[in-house]
């Protein structure tokens, strides 16, 4: 289960950059979603 949910952080993360742009605070934002995704798989 783990390791699907990591193998859908890339798709995520693209997903964020779309969103977020190049906007410096979103390599910021990326690493804190990841961060909270990565932890909310290994919850469940």
């Amino acid at each position: 289960m783990v390791w699907q949910e990591a193998a859908q952080l890339p798709d995520i993360y693209k997903m964020g950059s779309r969103f977020a742009g190049l906007r410096p605070v979103s390599i910021i934002t990326h690493m804190i979603f990841l961060c909270v995704a990565f932890h909310a798989a290994i919850a469940a």
